[in-house]
């Protein structure tokens, strides 16, 4: 499936279906999880909140029956966890915390079987910068690691090879990542973010207010588990599994936007944050509104990004500052370009706001 279908087709708010609830009168938070396809099995961290204790369950995803348990492991916050079905190993990243006295970049290889520790492995330079979360990509054979305001892709050797910036959004707790089908998933409470492997963002999927999104794992075909923790008012912390899958869309709004909009090229500006494009299906809605223009020409102001690109060239006649008007010119690639306009004098502070709707392939 290319970027753009993924764009179109996927959800804009999962449906989420309970498939297994774990209660702890222990005070364990799940923090992490993964799944092995050779053994149909989810493998879930937990961590006994105010130590750096750790138990790992693994369990057979049909049947939500234990596989095995290993508690007392000494893995601090256990914040993600991956499987590389090449190597057959677990990949853990502890997430040590600020004060902590340990080496931060650090990723452990586990034992997929015993859970046991058999290496440590530092990522670059930096041993004061968390690694916070970890996914394999099988297609790949590479690793994604969220680390600072980062994502790094690795190769086998955990060398780094790419990178590209990755900013905590304000508002929502980042929590993990996970890879499937050519794009990286950041999971947050109440959303996820999806980017390709390059780091363009592509959508994200709301799934809805208060789900502590604890642990992500992409199943087959488009199926996914989150996990979602909660202290009850008596004191019992519930974990939570919850099914979703990609394909079933389940409408809040028919005109959801969707956190896209056009970049703006040169000293061109948005005015007052108008900056947006919806699309649902092959139908784009874009409306935007510039400011800091002194001159219209065939300069390029702005571009769409590639998915919303129109099906064919477009001459559009937009608003501006005053009984005016401007014309816009959208080409094939997403550029927009501003040419003529009834003003005789331009200034910096007129603005041109530009509403269309238009096919895309």
């Amino acid at each position: 499936m290319t970027n753009n279908e993924f764009m179109m087709k996927c959800t804009d708010c999962a449906k989420l279906k309970k498939i297994r609830t774990m209660k702890s009168t222990d005070k364990y938070w799940m923090q992490s999880m993964c799944y092995i396809s050779s053994e149909d099995a989810l493998v879930i961290c937990y961590r006994k909140l105010g130590t750096t204790i750790t138990s790992i369950e693994k369990v057979n995803y049909s049947t939500m029956n234990r596989i095995n348990i290993k508690n007392d492991l000494i893995y601090d916050h256990a914040n993600d966890i991956t499987y590389n079905s090449k190597t057959n190993k677990l990949y853990l990243v502890p997430m040590f915390d600020k004060n902590s006295v340990n080496d931060r970049n650090v990723i452990y290889e586990l034992n997929s079987s015993t859970f046991a520790k058999e290496r440590e492995i530092y990522v670059g330079m930096n041993t004061r910068t968390s690694i916070d979360a970890i996914a394999y990509d099988s297609d790949r054979n590479c690793f994604y690691i969220a680390m600072g305001n980062e994502i790094l892709t690795l190769n086998s050797s955990f060398e780094i090879i790419l990178k590209f910036e990755f900013n905590f959004q304000k508002g929502f707790v980042f929590q993990n990542i996970e890879y499937y089908d050519g794009k990286i998933f950041a999971s947050y409470t109440g959303k996820i973010d999806v980017f390709d492997v390059t780091g363009t963002y592509l959508k994200y999927i709301a799934t809805g207010e208060g789900v502590e999104a604890e642990g992500i794992a992409a199943i087959r075909e488009g199926k996914f588990v989150l996990g979602k923790v909660y202290d009850t008012h008596i004191g019992v912390i519930v974990n939570e599994l919850f099914l979703f899958d990609l394909f079933v869309c389940k409408i809040l709004n028919e005109l959801l936007p969707i956190d896209v909009g056009v970049k703006v090229k040169g000293q061109v500006k948005i005015d007052n944050d108008f900056n947006h494009i919806i699309k649902i299906g092959n139908v784009v809605q874009c409306s935007v509104c510039f400011t800091n223009i002194t001159s219209a020409s065939s300069t390029i102001i702005a571009e769409i990004p590639e998915g919303y690109w129109p099906m064919n060239y477009l001459r559009v006649v937009g608003a501006c500052s005053g009984n005016n008007f401007a014309r816009f010119e959208i080409s094939k690639d997403g550029k927009i370009r501003l040419y003529a306009t009834s003003l005789s004098a331009i200034q910096s502070t007129h603005w041109f706001e530009l509403e269309v709707t238009y096919m895309v392939n």
